[in-house]
């Protein structure tokens, strides 16, 4: 939860060489009680019906993910909205989350308050144009029209008494929000969603389901906002963020950290850094690989796994070749290293 202001709508789906992609998996049209599910077809863009009736659909292979430019700072809001991410006729994760919310509030381990991190005001590293603010749990600010307000729509007030472990009262939080939009506009900058793609109630219900599986209250991901400043100095960045930082509403505020990319140490060719991998080794240093290569499967073979997310270099050379591909390849190094520790050639 704590990763999205940074990019989470950037999620596309790759898949290695016989491996499921994620449009496989969540393609499946899930059986019934009693019925038996059948293997993922091998060939993309096959359909199968399984006996008893269920179908399961693979999209064709788009070949390789859209690359966005890297010579320029990368913004959320440059990102392509969420359906860009699922396969036409797939259902997926967000068909999933239309369905009617089922949630009953149960005792929950207590949240762990957002942790704000420095940002110097240094336009190398961080965009100054560009302030994150999390407000506190249970404060319902909602981004509606140009403004920030505390909302009354249920949907949004259902956590509303968390809000008193901040020593706050919805009155508290509106009076500081006035205070917070007069300041924004006095310096000419706006506030937008920091998820602007996702819908509010999708994003509830996200919440919802991790708080159902880990038992611990988890923060809302509404109360992300981003706050756009004009051009202008760092010194006076800075102490637009240090004032939006006095409202006893905001939980956290910081600049946005500019991402980049990875250099390869030179020369590029191949080396091994088998005697790096320090997860080989057990616990408390690593998860005991080599034990479990003792054991049968303990190498992976026969295991299929998808790697959700962005910034492949699919043409690296210890990634194994690619099957399918679907969405915008953002970036070319995190994912490179995610698939480099599970999969590298």
């Amino acid at each position: 939860m704590r990763s999205l202001t940074a990019g989470f709508l950037s999620t596309i789906a790759l898949a290695m060489t016989a491996l499921p992609t994620l449009a496989q998996v969540e393609g499946i049209q899930r059986p019934a009680r009693g019925q038996v599910a059948v293997p993922l077809p091998a060939t993309p863009g096959t359909v199968v019906v399984t006996p008893p009736p269920g179908t399961i659909v693979v999209p064709p292979a788009t070949g390789a993910p859209i690359n966005l430019p890297l010579d320029q700072p990368r913004r959320l809001q440059d990102a392509p909205p969420p359906q860009n991410f699922i396969a036409p006729g797939i259902e997926g994760i967000y068909a999933q989350l239309r369905q009617p919310a089922r949630f009953r509030e149960a005792p929950l381990q207590p949240y762990e308050p957002y942790q704000n991190f420095p940002t110097p005001p240094d336009a190398s590293k961080f965009n100054l144009r560009q302030i994150v603010v999390k407000f506190v749990e249970g404060s319902a600010v909602r981004f509606r029209k140009d403004s920030l307000l505390v909302s009354t729509d249920p949907a949004d007030t259902d956590t509303s008494a968390r809000l008193r472990r901040a020593g706050l009262e919805p009155a508290n939080v509106a009076e500081d929000l006035n205070s917070f939009n007069d300041q924004i506009r006095s310096f000419k900058g706006f506030v937008s969603r920091a998820a602007p793609g996702v819908d509010e109630l999708d994003l509830l219900r996200l919440r919802q389901a991790a708080e159902r599986n880990t038992r611990s209250e988890q923060p809302d991901a509404n109360l992300f906002y981003f706050v756009h400043l004009p051009e202008m100095g760092a010194e006076q960045a800075q102490g637009v963020l240090q004032s939006l930082m006095k409202h006893r509403s905001v939980e956290a505020a910081y600049f946005q950290p500019i991402p980049f990319n990875a250099v390869d140490k030179p020369p590029t060719t191949t080396l091994s850094v088998t005697n790096s991998q320090g997860y080989f080794m057990a616990t408390p240093a690593g998860i005991d690989v080599s034990f479990a290569r003792n054991l049968a499967g303990g190498r992976g073979e026969g295991v299929r796994v998808s790697d959700v997310e962005s910034g492949w270099n699919i043409n690296h050379e210890d990634l194994p070749p690619l099957g399918f591909t679907f969405g915008v390849n953002w970036g070319d190094d995190h994912g490179t290293a995610v698939l480099g520790e599970i999969a590298a050639l």
